[in-house]
């Protein structure tokens, strides 16, 4: 099992509060990593164990009964303090002045021929500042301000016959 796969699982049976653990042993346990974690249908899941799909489907839905609600949230305010503290380190690093650049084997810093000021590159203030504009487009997304809106449009259609003489339809 790929180290990712095996996160998921240590979080899949932390989220019971540890309780439960041994519902991810044996067939059952393998049902569920197959579906979750693997990906697999419930048809290749049945095959291989050699069960029935229905049973396959009644232990996942014994598996979702028991997981306890998420609670959004809580989640929501976790990530926007989250997006909120990256933010605010990403515009930290962007108020920096730009490092020095060394050119050649020795690094001897370059100086600007005609001012003789430091050359900086500033890459490293553009990167953060890309990463607080990142961070706020996830804040919006989060918060649903991005959403699209939805319209109303109305309109009607008239039908003009020509060169048709209306009692000719009839």
């Amino acid at each position: 099992m790929s180290s990712a796969g095996e996160e998921l699982e240590r979080a899949m049976i932390d989220r019971r509060g540890g309780r439960g653990s041994a519902r991810f042993e044996g067939r059952n346990g393998q049902v569920i990593r197959r579906y979750t974690i693997y990906r697999q249908t419930q048809e290749q899941i049945a095959e291989d164990l050699g069960i029935s799909q229905e049973r396959v489907s009644q232990l996942i839905r014994e598996w979702r009964a028991s997981t306890p609600a998420v609670d959004l949230d809580a989640m929501r305010q976790q990530s926007l303090a989250l997006y909120a503290e990256l933010t605010e380190r990403a515009l930290e690093i962007a108020d920096l002045a730009g490092a020095p650049i060394a050119v050649g084997k020795d690094g001897i810093v370059l100086e600007d021929p005609e001012t003789g000021q430091v050359v900086r590159d500033y890459s490293g203030r553009l990167r953060a500042i890309e990463t607080a504009a990142k961070m706020d487009a996830e804040t919006r997304k989060l918060m649903g301000l991005d959403a699209a809106g939805r319209m109303e449009i109305s309109g009607s259609v008239r039908y003009e016959l020509v060169g048709i003489d209306p009692e000719d339809l009839s």
